[in-house]
């Protein structure tokens, strides 16, 4: 191919689906699942945009690395515009939570199994959440925090008008701020604890096992990005049941390994379920 690669180039390597406007489909620097990604061009300049809150480095770099003629944007404005991009939208993150109260979601933790996580302090709700792609729904947002315990960003699970599951409409669950290298701390830090990618994986996994756990939300942050405070010194990784999901489990039980920490990996008996079935089928039954 001559000249740099072309939004369309992009989009036909990494398989995404066209839409009206953008092209959509897993994001290639986190895998998070789900239409979350979206790529657009606009006279003849290339955008990209992750709703599991990838930054344009981090989408850029990504991109490099699997297409070879791929140019990244040049650096001398984006920099700075970049850095005051991820400063709103960690500011945004922070006002949605904190204008999030602190029940509405029972119906979704109980019809997912989860009753347990009822009362958790990195767990709210909203009525009126706005979607990436318009429109305002019901949603359970999470608190994202970074290795020292700071709120850095919000993740929203977009709830059906019952709210007694996931809204139907792509993605149904999106994040707002920097989230690379934090976590849903579903429960205060601990000596030992279950992390996962998803937050119903992750809190199913820690019931089973019977630890406190925390979601990381996606392959990619769980794989290269999250940082785990000191006092964490054993860690069950709760494997998503996919070849990505247990790559980015053997990632990082290598990197927390080389820090000093315990790690095992778990992961769903043989049959395709997560964790989460596992946990929806004893409840049934």
């Amino acid at each position: 191919m001559s000249g740099p690669a072309t939004a369309r180039d992009i989009a036909e390597r990494l398989n995404l689906t066209k839409h009206p406007r953008s092209w959509r489909g897993r994001c290639p620097a986190c895998d998070y699942p789900g239409n979350t990604f979206s790529l657009r061009e606009k006279r003849g300049r290339t955008s990209t945009y992750c709703a599991n809150g990838c930054g344009h480095d981090q989408i850029d770099d990504a991109l490099s690395r699997v297409i070879a003629d791929f140019a990244p944007r040049p650096q001398t404005d984006d920099a700075a515009s970049d850095a005051e991009r991820r400063a709103k939208k960690q500011a945004a993150a922070l006002r949605l939570w904190n204008g999030s109260a602190e029940t509405g979601h029972e119906a979704y933790l109980c019809a997912r199994g989860l009753g347990d996580l009822i009362g958790s302090t990195a767990l709210r709700f909203r009525p009126d959440c706005t979607h990436p792609e318009g429109g305002r729904y019901p949603a359970m947002v999470a608190l994202v925090q970074d290795v020292n315990g700071a709120h850095v960003a919000a993740h929203r699970t977009y709830l059906r008008p019952d709210r007694a599951g996931k809204a139907a409409i792509e993605p149904p669950k999106a994040s707002l701020g920097p989230v690379w290298g934090g976590a849903i701390r579903l429960h205060p830090p601990a000596a030992e604890l279950v992390v996962g990618e998803g937050i119903e994986t992750s809190a199913s996994a820690g019931v089973l096992i019977g630890l406190p756990a925390w979601a990381a939300l996606s392959a990619g942050n769980l794989a290269l990005g999250l940082k785990l405070p000191p006092e964490v010194r054993s860690v069950t990784i709760a494997a998503d049941a996919d070849s990505a999901g247990f790559q980015a489990a053997q990632s990082a039980a290598s990197r927390w390994r080389a820090e000093g920490r315990r790690v095992r990996i778990a992961t769903p008996d043989a049959g395709g379920r997560d964790f989460n079935d596992i946990i929806m089928e004893k409840a049934c039954g």
